[in-house]
């Protein structure tokens, strides 16, 4: 039996005009397809082919992604010429994206490396950029760079009781410390802790306590740091004033005679106990340079980490403890004419007062800021490094420099939200 068809189609368009440009109810701006840009792979140091390739897909924009450093280290320079050539022929314009290198100088396995390691890392990205301008030496080349790179961010959730697109319903929930002067990363997280220093929130069954944000227990951290700190430079007093006694009562008037052997060896004949005492006034010294070089650190860290605004006062303690360790010594005249500071015989005693003083007036300051937030470092390292390759860039290529584009890491990583 035969059907007839009337009317049949041959080939399914796929949708109402796929052809035509003005398909659909969008509304506005339109990109044009010669916008539409494509990388090359990863894991080729071959990146001529690569673009080659990309050109091939009838794309207007290509971006190299070499992200890895021992790639893009073993890319010949002739290749971005070869390539700079390619495009100026086919009308493609370049862009190209760094390798993982964190900018701070954080390592994700080692963490952070110090300055030498920021300073390498600087040095590294502006290889890149240098590289990079083979590509377009007319124009500015775009060059990516991540903000970070393995550095552990910071930690949100919702507040208890809060809903969707309420003011502060965020809170951070866990983050890292790291130690300005080691560079050692610390976990913190908000946790409720029992302190009898907050007997109300102490729950009788030991299920509750006082909430601790990350913030605050980075602040009892260096409270804490500081207080052993000092704890160490007072033991260290102690067995000073043990060892010594009533040493400068005993020596009198002759504590202020220069300490020389003339004078330390006339102190037997005078009296016996003089001696004796002279002997502990240097026995307790030990402690006290083990005191001092505590001060110092402590003070140093005090100045370098500290409130800017403790600057002036301690400023103020260095000048009065400078002061008072010259009373334990006196100009003295040698041979050849020329007079030298010399320590007096109860110089200990004049340098436990000096230390006393200091060190108390130390103890009366803010603790410094020794831990501070990751992220706060970071970005302050990071700053520092984009600032220099910027300026660096521009100095040596003009209004024709690479334009660097920050890229910021997904969530879980440092500077993950654009702000």
């Amino acid at each position: 039996m035969a059907y007839e068809i009337s009317n049949y189609e041959a080939f399914q368009s796929g949708g109402y005009s796929s052809l035509n440009p003005d398909y659909g109810n969008f509304v506005g701006h339109r990109i044009n397809a010669g916008a539409i840009g494509s990388p090359t792979g990863i894991q080729t140091a071959n990146q001529l082919n690569e673009v080659i390739a990309r050109m091939r897909e009838g794309v207007k924009n290509i971006e190299l992604q070499p992200i890895q450093q021992d790639v893009f280290d073993q890319i010949p320079k002739q290749h971005f010429q070869e390539i700079r050539a390619l495009m100026k022929l086919s009308g493609v314009k370049p862009s190209v994206h760094a390798p993982m290198i964190d900018p701070a100088g954080f390592d994700p396995e080692k963490g952070y490396r110090g300055d030498i390691a920021r300073e390498d890392a600087e040095r590294k990205l502006f290889s890149v950029i240098e590289k990079s301008r083979e590509l377009d030496p007319q124009g500015n080349t775009p060059v990516v760079i991540h903000s970070s790179s393995g550095i552990p961010g910071r930690e949100w959730r919702p507040k208890e009781g809060t809903k969707p697109g309420e003011e502060e319903r965020f809170e951070e929930w866990r983050g890292m410390a790291i130690n300005q002067e080691t560079g050692q990363i610390t976990d913190i997280k908000r946790e409720k802790l029992f302190r009898p220093s907050h007997p109300e929130d102490l729950d009788l069954e030991a299920k509750e306590g006082t909430e601790m944000s990350p913030e605050l227990r980075i602040h009892s951290i260096n409270a804490g740091e500081w207080e052993n700190k000092l704890i160490e430079l007072a033991q260290f007093k102690k067995h000073a004033n043990e060892i010594m006694g009533d040493a400068p009562l005993v020596l009198g008037e002759e504590s202020h005679l220069p300490a020389i052997p003339e004078n330390t060896n006339a102190l037997g004949k005078i009296d016996p106990r003089k001696a004796e005492a002279y002997n502990k006034m240097r026995d307790a010294d030990i402690f006290l340079e083990n005191t001092k070089l505590g001060f110092d650190a402590a003070f140093e860290k005090a100045f370098k980490y500290g409130k800017p605004e403790q600057r002036e006062m301690l400023k103020d303690i260095a000048e009065e403890y400078n002061n008072k360790m010259k009373e334990a010594s006196v100009p003295l005249k040698i041979k050849d004419g020329r007079e030298i500071d010399v320590p007096v015989i109860g110089a200990p005693s004049k340098k436990r007062e000096a230390l006393n003083q200091a060190i108390h007036r130390l103890a009366s300051i803010v603790p410094p800021e020794t831990f501070v937030p990751v992220e706060e470092f970071a970005m302050d390292k990071t700053a520092t490094t984009l600032g220099n390759l910027a300026a660096k860039s521009y100095e040596k290529y003009g209004k024709n420099a690479p334009v660097l584009a920050i890229e910021n890491m997904y969530s879980g990583f440092a500077f993950s939200r654009a702000e």
